[in-house]
């Protein structure tokens, strides 16, 4: 799978006035990882090869999708045509650390959807998948992350509405789903981030798949839009004291770096995992030690310009600097 990524918005709210780090309150955005505007292609985005998949990136031009909420552009069940009946399409998005540094620890998504579909008969849902593809649930009874980190999503305290369906809202095939008629655009959010209790190795990618159905009667409706797709982060320290953010946790004793440094922490460590991002997310470094207070950063092969430093401690807590290499 191409690890390559489009742009990433480095607006981790930091201070760069002696390059040190502003204590961020918990709730606030870390980074916006991932804007999908459907403008362009994005290598991060599959389509259901197949010819039945209703799922393009266009113009809207129907009677209740005139726009997108971003235009000219959406993923829509058609730009122009209502769905037909007995449809199943999909199209899958694909997250890992290549494109969200904060991965698997804090993943937050949102976007913006219309819906106008037979009311709980046809409509759209998302189901996620942790091996490949090969196993899929509904997010709403993701099972699996749970079990790794002691945590239900894709709800979070620090969400006030996510506008997510809830079990109650079945469709004709029983996954519970969007459906009905929305007048306006809908925001809803979807979260995972952990809570420290681990029971197992979460593999290197997640798949998000959104699904379109119809039953066999043809009602002529619009189907489903979806625009301004967003991958980001935020603050969760407080929520879970053990995985509090904590600026005293690490220093660096040079920074800007010239050729090395060293990560000093403020007591010995069990583990420590260390991955650096340029700027365009890109992974260009990654190190750990075991049973350490301080950990040797090696920049004699980076570029001159900005990384960000994302630290885990002991599997559990997650701390992210802003470094700067200048040879």
């Amino acid at each position: 799978m191409k690890r390559k990524l489009i742009a990433i918005c480095f607006c981790i709210a930091l201070s760069f006035s002696g390059f040190t780090q502003i204590r961020q309150s918990p709730g606030d955005t870390m980074g916006i990882w991932q804007v999908l505007d459907f403008e362009n292609p994005s290598d991060y985005i599959l389509l259901n090869p197949s010819l039945q998949n209703l799922w393009k990136t266009g113009h809207p031009q129907k009677q209740f999708f005139p726009e997108a909420y971003t235009p000219p552009n959406a993923m829509v069940t058609d730009t122009l045509a209502p769905y037909p009946p007995l449809n199943h399409s999909w199209f899958d998005l694909i997250v890992g650390s290549f494109n969200n540094p904060t991965y698997p620890y804090i993943m937050f998504f949102d976007f913006w959807h219309k819906i106008d579909t037979d009311t709980l008969r046809d409509g759209g849902y998302i189901t996620v998948s942790w091996d490949y593809g090969a196993n899929w649930n509904n997010v709403i009874q993701d099972s699996v992350y749970g079990s790794w980190w002691g945590l239900s999503p894709p709800w979070s305290p620090f969400v006030e509405t996510p506008n997510i369906y809830g079990e109650s809202d079945t469709l004709y095939n029983g996954e519970p789903g969007f459906s009905g008629h929305s007048n306006d655009w809908i925001h809803t959010t979807l979260a995972w981030h952990f809570i420290p209790v681990r029971s197992g190795n979460i593999p290197d990618t997640m798949m998000l798949r959104f699904h379109f159905i119809s039953d066999e009667i043809d009602n002529q409706h619009d189907g489903w839009m979806i625009d301004q797709l967003r991958m980001f982060s935020i603050d969760v320290g407080s929520s879970t004291p053990e995985t509090k953010i904590d600026d005293n946790w690490v220093r660096f004793l040079q920074n800007p770096i010239q050729q090395r440094t060293n990560a000093m922490f403020d007591r010995q460590w069990h583990s420590v995992e260390l991955t650096l991002h340029d700027v365009n997310g890109r992974t260009v470094s990654m190190m750990q030690c075991a049973n350490c207070s301080e950990l040797l950063i090696d920049a004699t092969e980076l570029n001159d310009g900005l990384y960000l430093a994302s630290f885990v401690i002991d599997r559990r807590h997650f701390i992210s600097k802003k470094i700067l290499v200048r040879h």
